[in-house]
């Protein structure tokens, strides 16, 4: 989740403000890690961590500075590269994504090129 990752230190310290947030956009990426394959749906991750929307919104913005939809899009895009980059000669980009819950192939391959630089069949060339 390299494009993902570099939100709330692990840290025993900081104010309340500091560890309420980590503690709740940790569970938030928890609960996001087991949805990967799924649409974004942000009052099902507000409802599971018993947060409001909008207080999750403004955690995950100040924890990264973009929101969880963001997050879970970046994350699910770092799936599709490790498993293009582990494909073996059968798999095609297009069943990898849809597999992984891209369902606008044109969308996900915009968004892929813009986030790696590079096409996702270039990926899978390698």
């Amino acid at each position: 989740m390299s494009a993902a990752d570099a939100g709330p230190a692990r840290r025993a310290g900081g104010s309340w403000f500091e560890r309420h947030r980590d503690r709740v956009v940790r569970r938030a990426e928890e609960y996001l890690k087991a949805h990967l394959d799924r649409p974004f749906d942000s009052r099902a991750l507000s409802l599971a961590l018993g947060v409001g929307e909008r207080q999750l919104e403004r955690l995950f913005r100040d924890a990264y500075g973009h929101g969880p939809c963001h997050w879970h899009q970046l994350a699910r895009l770092n799936c599709v590269r490790s498993a293009l980059l582990q494909a073996d000669a059968r798999q095609s980009v297009t069943d990898i994504a849809l597999r992984l819950g891209f369902g606008h192939l044109g969308r996900f391959s915009v968004m892929y090129r813009n986030v790696f630089g590079e096409c996702p069949r270039d990926t899978l060339r390698r």
